[in-house]
């Protein structure tokens, strides 16, 4: 029986997956019952990436993934060891993504507990470039999303772009306009609030 991953955050990308490990093609897709917010903080990494809580009342976009034989310990040591315990994986019922009909087990790693952003954990931007990137192999639609189904954008966020405190950041100059341009219009408030990486205290 087959194993599959759902990723809702970085494991969209296509790149960043497989920096850690082999994975089958991507079904961009839609869970329900889980909430995601920006409340997973890493306390290896210093930042709050976002996480998922069980919620039956909301649902959010990712990507489901076939992952090889005995390439989930790869995964479980990027999204809980080298997190500090940010993540547990847990089991989700297919039938709660849509369109899924395939025959294996579905993973997805669940905030352990929920902690919002403050400027010693802040959200950072290089994290949510590589993001938005891997919703924009599927859609601009897709993206904004994310964003939409997104909670705790108005915590602390930091523009790292110049000095990257991502542990996994990716080049995206030709795409910065359009990243900010989408995060502008969909979180306006929280966007404004911003805070540049030179300009942190």
């Amino acid at each position: 029986m087959s194993d599959f991953l759902f990723g809702y955050g970085s494991l969209m990308n296509s790149a960043s997956r497989a920096a850690s490990g082999r994975t089958g093609a991507a079904r961009f897709a839609e869970i329900s019952g889980l909430r995601r917010g920006w409340f997973a903080r890493s306390l290896r990494h210093g930042t709050t990436p976002v996480g998922v809580v069980p919620d039956e009342s909301a649902s959010c976009n990712g990507v489901l993934v076939e992952v090889g034989e005995g390439e989930l310990g790869a995964f479980d040591h990027r999204e809980v060891v080298a997190t500090g315990g940010a993540y547990r994986r847990e089991r989700i019922p297919p039938g709660r993504i849509s369109g899924f009909r395939g025959d294996g087990t579905v993973w997805v790693y669940v905030a352990n507990r929920i902690q919002h952003s403050i400027p010693e954990f802040p959200i950072v931007q290089t994290y949510i470039d590589v993001i938005l990137a891997g919703c924009l192999e599927e859609s601009e639609d897709f993206a904004r999303r994310f964003i939409r189904t997104t909670t705790g954008w108005e915590n602390h966020w930091l523009n790292d772009r110049a000095r990257p405190v991502y542990v996994r950041p990716q080049r995206f100059n030709h795409l910065r306009e359009r990243f900010d341009a989408m995060l502008r219009e969909e979180v306006p408030a929280a966007f404004a609030r911003r805070v540049d990486a030179t300009d942190r205290s």
